[in-house]
């Protein structure tokens, strides 16, 4: 019964090595796979990043290329209420008496 007991254990043995072994590779080439994997995800996000600065640098160019067209619509309108306003003064201050009634509203319904 010993021997046979003996014989039993060294397969057992002999198995559980096969199969650490196994294991081994197995690991091995998962480790293989997912450096793999991590390189082609690097590779990937910094292209994107360099797309995201390209597109970043151009609508920042767009802009830049913008603000001497905006500057002079403003400064357009801002002659044009300009010379209405020395025309006619009177909207301006009842726009002005307005805003200046309703704030003074405003402040005394927050103090009650």
């Amino acid at each position: 019964m010993s021997i046979v007991n003996r014989h039993a254990f060294r397969r057992i043995e002999h198995r559980s090595e096969d199969v650490a072994e196994r294991l081994s590779e197995h690991l091995s080439v998962l480790r293989k796979e997912i450096g793999a994997l991590a390189a082609a995800l690097g590779a990937n996000s910094g292209k994107q990043l360099r797309s995201v600065r390209k597109d970043a640098n151009s609508l920042a160019h767009d802009a830049q290329a913008q603000l001497p067209l905006i500057a002079a619509r403003v400064q357009h309108r801002a002659l044009g209420a300009g010379h209405a306003l020395r025309k006619d003064p009177m909207p301006a201050m009842v726009m002005v008496g307005t805003v200046a009634l309703l704030a003074s509203l405003l402040v005394r319904k927050d103090q009650d």
